[in-house]
């Protein structure tokens, strides 16, 4: 026959192993839904991520086309004349053409008149 400590003990180990267990079980349990909480996370960033996308790329487009149209532009006024540069011939005899013809410039309307 065994004696009454053994069955006490091996029932004490049992039971520690019992409880063992069940704790690792927990634990593990608990790590599941940590993790699937993590998963459902890092999915919602990508989607984020994913729609956000678009909107970056069309910001980084629309800033590429206005730098380039600004410099374009800038280019445009740098081509300009200035008040230095000499006046076309033709464009400054049209206009000593008109300054000198009095009756090429008209009068003031009178809007009484037909």
């Amino acid at each position: 026959m065994i004696p009454l400590s053994w069955k006490l003990g091996a029932l004490g180990a049992l039971l520690a192993a019992v409880v063992g267990v069940w704790l690792y079980v927990g634990h593990l349990k608990r790590e599941a839904v940590q993790a699937r909480s993590e998963a459902v996370a890092a999915q919602t960033q990508t989607k984020v991520e994913q729609a956000a996308m678009p909107i970056v790329e069309r910001y980084h487009d629309t800033q590429v086309r206005i730098i380039t149209q600004a410099e374009r532009s800038a280019a445009d006024v740098q081509r300009l004349p200035t008040a230095d540069t000499p006046l076309d011939d033709g464009f400054r005899r049209g206009l000593i053409g008109l300054l000198n013809d009095g009756a090429a410039v008209p009068g003031p309307v009178d809007p009484g008149q037909p």
